[in-house]
């Protein structure tokens, strides 16, 4: 008997430890816990950087100790109509490994007054060897004025090398006219190369600050992987919302966008946006909201800019390949409509920043300042309405889920994309993500009680209003404020009184502004002008084409990555079209579904939230309305405009609601033992897979891209 009740108990304590908290979750041994985390995350940072150092840095470790063969150039033509120029170079004899080629500061036109110096230049190399008599292209090396020393890379024959050929890509850039007052670029060639090097079998150098940064973005994936795994002492500990806990995330959530930023942001947004105000720099579109201060600081809606005489004279000023043709002087990205210039950018964000800026100093507020400020602004929305929907439906979770959920927002939204580029073409997007995450979390928790809170769903329905004059594409955030303005009218029919007009008024006022603003720039309510920008295409001839929306779908949302181990992981790929045409589009680092996975959530879950998603229908209209808004928005954006990545932010936040949802539904079923503890355990194990390729793919598609 005694030994059946010690095998019982043993077998008792043996449960415990397999369920209970992990080890480093426990509490008894404090200083044992912290040295366990200690290792692990000291593990993970060898880790990162073994995986880096036998992928990506594989070529420096099979090149050491080389020494390079300077090769001497035997002859060199150039095309000064186009500034194409070759080298030729005979008498290789040899087996070659890899190939270094370095230019001057010449070759990108660095010291020619006027010129837009290009940053990378693309060289095609070609050879004949043993198994190609007649000249064979290898590839690209793309050269960079951030490595003077020269850009080295790989190459594979076929035998021992006879001669190389080495051919520039076109080098005709925009140089501004330095005599006369016009913003204008005209074509220009730049001049031959003078300074040329070539060398052969070397010895590759580490690039230290790429590898610390691809090593960092995959040690933050492997401790991420770590922490949640369905073990983690995370799932075990009980999280509720506070304000001090708030706080902290957003902290960290800052450190996280301000790193991102200081890597990638502050020389895309300080170096390449000129940092003072020249109304006729060749790049002057980065300034528009500072334009449009000093017009609207006059009363005007219209910038105070003259387009040219030649402009106005061309029967389609839009038209750029007649533009171009003609040598029309022409201000980029700004709409033209009935011979002035406009900003087709929403005026908000000038109101907060650069107008009251403009009035108190007559300067031009920083562009990457407001953006960051905005991004400050969003993730603190973010958190607030990741609580408001904890606090509402699901009571205490798991630190572990709120984290998973947290990324999700996060990484779903495309926040480090935002941070990475603090430009114009990303500021009226980070204002309009922070309007509409704050309105959400406001509507959450105005209908949370029996009593809807007319001031917090009043101030919800304005600042959703408010991103009709940010971004329109975040207005669709009003169909789930309907939902739940609904429900709660539903639940108590005492909320439909005349107290809730109110939360109308707010936006019946914003969208009187807006219909004006509209109609005084272009005669229409509804026209925010955006077809009559001057850029690369034609838009008010663009029609609509049901072949351009399907691409699009299939681009923003389900286009596999791309993958290569040249500089990063993810590789950015051009969109394909299945028919004759053109969309406009920039290299895609492959569909939201594919590159962020934890959005894909819903599909996952799917098998233990369905019998859930009955008992709450709410949150299931929510789910279906996000999952909706985002299609929606993905098949506008790429109809209206094109495949281009900063448009994975406008529908990237109705995505990552939807996908929360079931996330936080399986947490707390889970701790309230309503589904199996093998069903969660899968339900984790599936989120954690799911998470580490969101962040590895998201931080090295930035690291390729910026």
């Amino acid at each position: 008997m005694a030994r059946q009740r010690l095998r019982q108990l043993l077998k008792t304590l043996g449960k415990g430890k397999a369920h209970g908290p992990s080890r480093e979750g426990t509490s008894s041994c404090p200083g044992q816990a912290r040295r366990h985390r200690s290792r692990v995350i000291l593990i993970c940072l060898a880790l990162a950087f073994v995986i880096d150092l036998l992928t990506f840095d594989l070529p420096t470790l099979t090149t050491l100790g080389r020494t390079a063969r300077q090769l001497t150039v035997s002859s060199t033509s150039y095309d000064p109509d186009t500034g194409v120029q070759t080298w030729q170079i005979d008498g290789v004899d040899d087996f070659v490994d890899d190939i270094m080629l370095q230019v001057g500061e010449q070759a990108y036109g660095v010291g020619i007054q006027g010129v837009e110096s290009p940053a990378h230049l693309r060289f095609t190399v070609s050879l004949t060897d043993e198994g190609n008599a007649l000249p064979v292209s290898v590839g690209e090396l793309t050269t960079s004025r951030s490595r003077p020393d020269g850009t080295w890379r790989k190459i594979v024959t076929y035998g021992r090398v006879s001669s190389l050929t080495i051919t520039s890509e076109s080098r005709v850039v925009g140089k501004a006219d330095a005599d006369a007052d016009t913003g204008i670029l005209w074509a220009f060639a730049l001049p031959e190369i003078a300074n040329v090097r070539v060398c052969i079998n070397g010895a590759i150098p580490l690039d230290v600050k790429m590898t610390m940064l691809r090593s960092l973005v995959i040690f933050v994936t492997l401790l991420g992987c770590w922490a949640l795994r369905p073990r983690s002492g995370l799932h075990a500990m009980s999280f509720e919302p506070s304000r001090i806990v708030s706080v902290r995330l957003w902290i960290g959530l800052m450190c996280a966008l301000t790193m991102v930023f200081s890597i990638a942001g502050l020389p895309g947004g300080l170096v390449t946006e000129p940092s003072s105000y020249d109304p006729h720099h060749a790049i002057a579109f980065y300034h528009e909201y500072f334009e449009l201060a000093r017009a609207l600081s006059k009363g005007e809606v219209s910038l105070d800019i003259e387009p040219s005489k030649e402009l106005l004279e061309l029967s389609n000023p839009y038209d750029h390949n007649v533009r171009d043709a003609r040598h029309i002087d022409f201000y980029w990205d700004h709409a033209l409509y009935k011979g002035r210039y406009y900003v087709y950018f929403g005026v908000l964000p000038c109101l907060l920043f650069h107008l009251p800026f403009y009035l108190l100093t007559g300067g031009e507020f920083p562009t990457w300042l407001s953006v960051y400020i905005s991004l400050a602004a969003a993730a603190a929305g973010l958190i607030y309405l990741l609580n408001s929907i904890v606090r509402r439906w699901f009571g205490p979770v798991s630190a572990g889920g709120y984290l998973v959920a947290l990324a999700t927002l996060f990484l779903g939204s495309w926040m480090p994309l935002l941070a990475a580029s603090a430009t114009t073409y990303f500021l009226p997007i980070a204002v309009g993500l922070a309007l509409a995450v704050w309105a959400l979390g406001l509507w959450v928790t105005s209908t949370a009680q029996g009593t809807i809170c007319v001031r917090r769903a009043a101030l919800g329905a304005f600042l959703a209003a408010l991103t009709l004059l940010s971004r329109p594409q975040f207005v669709m955030i009003a169909l789930l404020g309907a939902a739940l303005l609904v429900d709660a009218i539903r639940r108590d029919r005492r909320n439909l009184s005349p107290r809730l007009g109110l939360v109308f008024v707010p936006v019946a006022i914003v969208c009187l502004v807006f219909f004006l603003y509209n109609f005084l720039r272009f005669g229409d309510i509804l026209d925010v002008g955006a077809s009559y920008n001057l850029t690369t295409n034609d838009m008010t001839h663009r029609g609509f084409s049901l072949e351009r929306t399907l691409v699009a779908l299939w681009w923003y949302l389900l286009q596999p990555a791309t993958f290569g181990l040249s500089d990063s992981l993810i590789q950015g790929a051009t969109p394909t079209l299945p028919f004759l045409g053109l969309i406009i589009s920039e290299k895609m680092p492959g569909g939201v579904l594919t590159t962020t996975p934890l959005l894909l959530a819903p599909l996952l879950l799917a098998p233990l939230y369905g019998g859930r998603a009955r008992r709450r229908p709410l949150l299931t209209a929510m789910l279906v309305l996000s999952l909706a808004s985002g299609v929606l928005l993905a098949a506008f954006d790429g109809e209206a405009s094109g495949v281009l990545p900063r448009y994975f932010v406008d529908f990237g936040i109705f995505l990552s609601v939807a996908a929360i949802i079931p996330m936080l539904s399986i947490d707390s079923g889970s701790r309230k033992g309503e589904i199996a503890p093998e069903a969660v355990a899968q339900a984790r194990f599936l989120l954690m897979l799911a998470f580490g390729p969101s962040v590895l793919a998201q931080g090295l598609w930035l690291l390729l891209v910026f």
